[in-house]
C-alpha cells in the first residue's frame, strides 16, 4: 500500500526546489461546481496501476493528450453514477445495484476493492455512505482532517485541469461527487493534481496580469488565488 503522506512530502519538496514562478503549490484547494466535473481522469488511473498510487502525479504540468474527451469516459455512465442514482432517488438497496455486484465478484475473486476483502466489509462501506451522504446533505462537503489537524488526503477528492481548464476527476471519490450533484451543492473543495501544460500558460498570463481574457477568466476556481511560488499564501 502507498505511503501517500510521504509521496506528498516528496512532491511538495520537489516543489520547493524546481517549480516554475506562478506554478501552484501542490496542495492548492480550489472550489469547484461538482456539475462542473463529468469526465473520469484516465491519466490517474495509469499512474495507479504502474506506480501504485495517483500521487505520484501531484502538483505536475503534462502536455500531450491525456486531458481530450476521448481519452476520459463521462462519469454518468459508470455503474457508480447509476447506483447513487438508484440508491437516492429510487430506493434501492446498495446490494441490489451493479456496481455493490462487480465490485462483490471481485473481492470473490480474491482481489481487495476499495479497502474490502470481504461481503461484510463491503456492505459497511456502504453503509459509511449513507452517513456520508446524510451529513452532505446537512453540513454540504467538508474537507476532512486528522486529529492533529492535517489533512487527511484518502478523503480528499482530486482534479486534474485540461488544457481549456475543465476539471477530470482523479481516482476516487465517484461516489462522493455523484451524492453532491444529486444534492445539487453549489461547490466542492478539491486537490488538484495536474495541470495541462496549456492551461499553465493561461495561469501564467493571467497572474501576471497580461492575459487578454483576464475578466472572462477571472471566475475560473483556480484562477482565484495565485498559490504559487511569487506567493506567500497557500489554501
Amino acid at each position: 500500500m502507498a505511503d501517500v503522506p510521504r509521496l506528498v512530502e516528496v512532491r511538495v519538496s520537489h516543489y520547493e526546489r524546481e517549480a516554475q514562478p506562478y506554478q501552484q503549490h501542490p496542495l492548492k484547494i480550489v472550489h469547484v461546481n461538482p456539475h462542473s466535473i463529468v469526465r473520469l481522469c484516465r491519466l490517474h488511473l495509469e499512474t495507479r496501476e504502474s506506480h501504485g498510487s495517483k500521487y505520484h502525479d501531484l502538483g505536475k504540468i503534462y502536455d500531450g493528450d491525456w486531458d481530450l474527451p476521448e481519452n476520459n469516459p463521462l462519469l454518468q455512465e459508470s455503474s457508480t453514477d447509476r447506483a447513487v442514482r438508484q440508491r437516492y432517488i429510487e430506493g434501492v438497496s446498495w446490494n441490489q445495484t451493479p456496481a455493490f455486484r462487480v465490485k462483490l465478484r471481485r473481492i470473490k475473486e480474491g482481489k481487495r476493492i476499495d479497502g474490502c476483502s470481504s461481503r461484510r466489509e463491503l456492505e459497511r462501506r456502504y453503509e459509511r455512505l449513507d452517513r456520508v451522504a446524510e451529513s452532505m446533505a446537512l453540513e454540504g462537503f467538508r474537507l476532512i482532517r486528522k486529529t492533529d489537524g492535517s489533512l487527511d488526503f484518502n478523503q480528499l477528492l482530486s482534479v486534474s485541469f485540461s488544457r481549456h481548464g475543465e476539471p477530470l476527476l482523479g481516482t476516487g471519490g465517484k461516489h462522493r461527487l455523484a451524492i453532491a450533484k444529486l444534492l445539487d451543492l453549489p461547490s466542492i473543495p478539491v486537490l488538484v493534481f495536474v495541470r495541462h501544460e496549456a492551461w499553465q500558460q493561461v495561469l501564467d498570463s493571467f497572474f501576471k496580469g497580461v492575459h487578454p481574457n483576464a475578466k472572462l477568466l477571472a471566475a475560473h476556481p483556480d484562477l482565484k488565488e495565485n498559490c504559487g511560488k511569487r506567493s506567500s499564501s497557500v489554501s
